[in-house]
């Protein structure tokens, strides 16, 4: 088929339409020292997850400096590469969000380009949440092993019981998680991909049309 049925249409439209509405909704859940939990939504994405970045590389600066030369390992300098990368997760969720209006465009226009927008609008949403969940795992691993070298240093010191609780409080300060609004987002751009590549909408309409012909008979 050259164009999209009514019910495809809407389906798409729809999708499309509510996968937008979640610009306005939490999309990243970020929690940082002093700043407590922030929900943030595609107002600020960019400046928030900025701010993330430069909070990290702070306490990362803290650290090395708590270090004795000797014991700095190149591997221990700089965060992980998807902490690094972390500046991508912005970029992720803005292309899911402007295929998510050439889907909704192109569904209403009769233009099949929107197939391969939603496709490709799941993609980059579903790499945004994958990349925010490995970006969380990342930094607690690596803050565990900054806060376990520094505890093997103080082995014997009295003061290792208050260094301990403080290395425990920073790994609970610092998280990062996708919001509801980003799970939405995936949710609703994987099923355009699966209503535009499959057609499944325009087959139940054929083979509906072709009952009412047979009872006519």
């Amino acid at each position: 088929m050259p164009y999209w049925t009514k019910l495809e249409k809407l389906t798409l439209t729809g999708l499309a339409g509510l996968a937008l509405m979640m610009f306005f909704f939490p999309l990243l859940a970020i929690q940082a020292p002093l700043v407590g939990e922030q929900n943030v939504s595609g107002y600020d994405i960019f400046s928030r997850v900025r701010q993330f970045s430069r909070q990290v590389d702070k306490s990362s600066a803290q650290l090395e400096k708590a270090k004795p030369a000797q014991q700095q390992t190149p591997a221990e300098e700089k965060p992980p590469m998807s902490l690094r990368l972390a500046w991508m997760v912005p970029i992720e969720v803005t292309v899911s969000f402007m295929l998510a209006i050439v889907v909704f465009i192109g569904a209403m226009g009769k233009v099949k380009v929107s197939s391969l927008g939603a496709l490709w609008s799941a993609v980059a949403s579903m790499l945004a949440v994958l990349h925010i969940m490995i970006a969380n795992s990342d930094l607690h691993a690596w803050l565990a092993a900054s806060f376990k070298i520094s505890a093997g240093e103080l082995k014997g010191n009295p003061f290792a019981g208050i260094a301990e609780q403080f290395g425990n409080m920073m790994l609970n300060a610092f998280k990062l998680r996708p919001g509801g609004g980003l799970y939405i987002l995936v949710i609703c751009m994987v099923l355009a991909a699966l209503v535009a590549k499959s057609r499944i909408l325009s087959n139940f309409k054929l083979v509906a049309a072709e009952q009412s012909a047979s009872a006519g008979n």
